[in-house]
C-alpha cells in the first residue's frame, strides 16, 4: 500500500522540483540577461580579490580620471569583506555597469545596512579592460549609450565627484 502512495506521488513531486528549478534559473537570467566576456568578469574577480588585501593592491586594476581622487582612495584603508553582484548590463562593447552589494571594513561607518550598493563599471581603455569605481572615472570616449541617471546615490552622505575640491 505505502508502494503505491510512493508511486503515484513521485510524478508529482518531480513536478514540483521541475518547476521550482525553471523559476530559480529564470530569476537568475532575468538578473543578468547579457552576455558578459569572460575577460571583464575576470577584471571583477581580480580586483575583488586584490580589494580584500586593501585599497593599495586593488587601485592597481583600476582607471581613475584624477589622480587626486585616486590617492583619496588609497588613503583611504578600505579592505573588502563580501560583495554580491546585483545586476549586469552593457552600455556598449566597451563599456558594462554592475550593481553590486558590498561590505567592506567600512561599510558600517557610511551605512546602517549589513552591505551597501554601488554602481562601479569594467571599461575598455586603450584596448585593456579596467575597473571603474564610479561614473565619474569613465572617459567620455567609451560613454556611448551611458545613461549616467540610472547610477545616481540617493544617500545624503555620498558627495559627488564634481563637489570636490582639489
Amino acid at each position: 500500500m505505502k508502494q503505491k502512495m510512493i508511486n503515484r506521488s513521485l510524478p508529482f513531486v518531480c513536478l514540483v522540483l521541475a518547476v521550482t528549478t525553471f523559476f530559480l534559473l529564470r530569476g537568475l537570467q532575468s538578473k543578468n540577461d547579457v552576455s558578459v566576456p569572460d575577460e571583464v568578469l575576470a577584471v571583477v574577480d581580480d580586483y575583488m580579490e586584490a580589494y580584500k588585501e586593501g585599497v593599495e593592491v586593488s587601485s592597481q586594476y583600476m582607471h581613475f580620471e584624477d589622480e587626486f581622487i585616486k590617492s583619496a582612495y588609497i588613503a583611504s584603508g578600505d579592505r573588502l569583506i563580501d560583495y554580491q553582484i546585483e545586476r549586469i548590463e552593457k552600455v556598449n562593447e566597451n563599456l558594462y555597469a554592475f550593481t553590486m552589494l558590498m561590505k567592506s571594513e567600512q561599510t558600517p561607518f557610511y551605512s546602517e545596512e549589513e552591505y551597501e550598493c554601488v554602481y562601479n563599471f569594467v571599461g575598455k581603455i586603450d584596448g585593456k579592460w579596467w575597473y571603474i569605481n564610479g561614473i565619474a572615472h569613465i572617459p567620455t570616449d567609451i560613454q556611448k549609450g551611458l545613461d549616467a541617471s540610472k547610477y545616481v546615490y540617493q544617500d545624503e552622505d555620498i558627495v559627488a565627484h564634481g563637489d570636490v575640491l582639489h
